[in-house]
């Protein structure tokens, strides 16, 4: 039994596109601890500009000692879950 073979034509590939497909929401997290770049830079004693034009920054935000990848994650994930599924 042999099965033929034949060249795919335009036909076979008129498939619809599929909807809502890719990055339909973002959410973003920040931690709430945060300090001022300018005041680093003067604690720190180096020069002026350092982190807030070298680094383009004016603040630096970091975890507490209860805040870890998982809890950085949920903190991102919760507010889309708490979202009517038309607005996602």
């Amino acid at each position: 039994m042999t099965v033929p073979i034949t060249a795919p034509t335009a036909a076979d590939f008129d498939v619809p596109r599929p909807k809502d497909v890719g990055v339909l929401a973002m959410e973003v997290y920040f931690p709430r601890r945060c300090i001022s770049e300018t005041d680093l830079e003067v604690f720190d004693g180096v020069s002026k500009g350092k982190y807030t034009i070298g680094l383009g920054q004016e603040y630096m935000a970091w975890p507490d000692d209860r805040e870890d990848i998982n809890s950085f994650a949920l903190n991102g994930v919760y507010p889309a879950c708490l979202r009517p599924p038309g607005e996602v």
